[in-house]
């Protein structure tokens, strides 16, 4: 199933709770590598880690952040790490793939994204040496970030 232009997708990484500090500790040091872009390593260990040909197959997004994709922004698909400049802003522990873009020829497809999920995990439990990261998959309509979204009394 294609991921719909309708809504921003996002795909959101935690570390649990309850989790060590010594394992957090290592888990802030992978956001760091991931979001300052020089986590070229990280993705080719992500994708190695994939199941899908078709993920496993991406190159290296050669972007100041990072990611997977296609270098050409007008016909391949990417996504992209959180820009280290922007993710001050944000007082959160996550690592978070907030640009990811598909094109009329390259569109990335649910079963990719779980895949890609599922690579991630695997290498980020490895790498803080406990299994306590969680992912998921983040939907956020265009339409409510109007400023009249809530009071649209058509949608009734």
């Amino acid at each position: 199933m294609s991921i719909p232009d309708t809504h921003i997708i996002n795909l959101r990484f935690k570390i649990d709770g309850d989790t060590p500090q010594k394992y957090i500790d290592k888990w802030l040091k992978l956001k760091t590598i991931c979001e300052n872009g020089k986590n070229k390593e990280i993705v080719k260990d992500w994708l190695y880690n994939c199941k899908l040909q078709s993920v496993k197959n991406m190159p290296y997004l050669k972007r100041c952040e990072g990611g997977i994709g296609g270098d050409n922004n007008l016909i391949n698909k990417q996504l992209r790490f959180r820009e280290k400049q922007l993710y001050s802003m944000y007082i959160d522990n996550d690592i978070v793939i907030d640009n990811i873009i598909s094109s009329e020829q390259e569109k990335w497809i649910l079963e990719e994204l779980d895949d890609l999920i599922r690579g991630f995990r695997r290498i980020a439990n490895n790498y803080v040496g406990a299994d306590c990261i969680k992912g998921c998959i983040e939907m956020i309509s265009r339409d409510s970030l109007s400023d009249n979204y809530l009071d649209n009394k058509d949608d009734y």
